[in-house]
């Protein structure tokens, strides 16, 4: 094949000093290209003979320092100057769609599970059950005086609620939320269970105020 690179090889006779077997072989890379048509990741191959390489990256001869690919696997071949490089792509676009699929699988799935997790940790009744067993709510006394004789008749009861968290919660928030999801009751129960615990503390109170009156 005239103007196509090509391999000359020389088998020397070892009873002959100047007698061999002379060959030469035409270099085609297209049957390589064929084969690995349906093979994305295959990007190229190369043929290195010394400082001289033939590859699929050009159509002539080229110098090894040429080839700016580093072969994902080169092999030699054992009584000859021969030397095989073969080049492929790490991420194929097949593989960059698998792992932007598999990316968003996975981000999808953690966006479902951190959703569900603040769902549950900020369940408002769950919250409610949990604020009663940790005392999280407390009572305020307001008196409540007589407009007539301007003495005090007695004190309005007012329930709030500090969470740890988020701070003072409006009673119109929790308090309506309790009654619509029929907690209203066990709340009540816990105010009354509050207000047993400062009993003593009132009826105390209420002694210092009538006796200053």
């Amino acid at each position: 094949m005239p103007k196509k690179p090509a391999i000359v090889l020389w088998h020397r006779n070892p009873l002959l000093d100047s007698g061999g077997v002379f060959t030469s072989i035409n270099l085609n890379l297209t049957p390589y290209l064929l084969y690995t048509a349906r093979q994305d990741e295959f990007a190229g191959i190369a043929l290195i003979i010394g400082d001289t390489s033939f590859s699929t990256y050009s159509n002539r001869l080229i110098h090894i320092s040429d080839l700016d690919k580093h072969p994902v696997r080169s092999s030699r071949i054992e009584g000859l100057p021969l030397t095989i490089n073969l080049y492929a792509d790490t991420w194929t676009m097949a593989d960059l769609y698998f792992a932007l699929l598999f990316g968003l699988m996975c981000g999808s799935s953690i966006g479902v599970l951190c959703f569900y997790g603040l769902m549950n940790h900020a369940n408002p009744r769950k919250e409610i059950l949990t604020a009663i067993k940790q005392n999280q709510f407390h009572v305020v006394y307001q008196p409540v005086v007589d407009a007539n004789n301007l003495q005090m008749g007695g004190v309005e009861v007012l329930m709030r609620w500090h969470h740890p968290g988020a701070g003072e919660i409006p009673p119109d928030a929790f308090i309506g939320f309790a009654e619509a999801q029929k907690l209203i009751v066990p709340l009540t129960l816990h105010l009354f269970d509050l207000i047993l615990r400062d009993a003593p503390t009132l009826k105390n109170a209420f002694r210092r105020v009538q006796a200053g009156h």
